[in-house]
C-alpha cells in the first residue's frame, strides 16, 4: 500500500488499544515505535496517561526523552493523583507544570481546589482560591 507509519498513525492505534482496555498492548506498541525510529509524542502519551498506575511512569519517560508535557497531559496527571488521594504528588506536578512553562488553566485550578476539598482541607482550599 505504501503507507508511511508515522507518529500520527501510531498514536491513533495506541489510542484505540487503550480505549479497548489493552493498555499493555498500547505500551508495547510505543516501544515498537521507538525500535522503528518513530518516537512517541505528547499526543501518543496523552492517549494512555489517564490510567494512573502507568501514568506517572509514562510522565517520567516523557520528561527523560525531552518531551514537555502540555497542559492537557498535566491536567490528566494532576486529576488522577488527586483522585487517588496523592495530594502532594499532584501539587508537585502543578509546580513542575509551571516550571516547564505550561500555564495552569481553569481545569488545573478546579482539580487543585477539588483535591483539597476532598481531603477535607477547607482552610487551604480557601487560601488557594483566594490566590487565583
Amino acid at each position: 500500500m505504501g503507507m508511511v507509519l508515522d507518529v500520527v498513525v501510531y498514536s491513533v492505534v495506541v489510542d484505540g488499544l487503550y480505549k479497548e482496555g489493552c493498555l499493555k498492548e498500547a505500551l508495547d506498541l510505543c516501544e515498537r515505535m521507538r525500535a522503528k525510529g518513530v518516537h512517541p509524542n505528547i499526543v501518543t502519551y496523552n492517549s494512555v496517561i489517564s490510567d494512573l498506575q502507568d501514568a506517572n511512569e509514562l510522565y517520567k519517560r516523557m520528561v527523560l526523552k525531552g518531551l514537555i508535557p502540555n497542559t492537557c497531559v498535566y491536567n490528566s496527571l494532576i486529576n488522577g493523583n488527586y483522585n487517588y488521594g496523592l495530594i502532594e504528588q499532584a501539587l508537585d506536578l502543578v509546580i513542575h507544570m509551571e516550571e516547564s512553562g505550561q500555564i495552569p488553566d481553569a481545569s488545573t485550578i478546579s482539580f487543585v481546589l477539588g483535591g483539597y476539598s476532598v481531603k477535607g482541607d477547607m482552610e487551604t482550599t480557601l487560601l488557594f482560591f483566594g490566590e487565583c
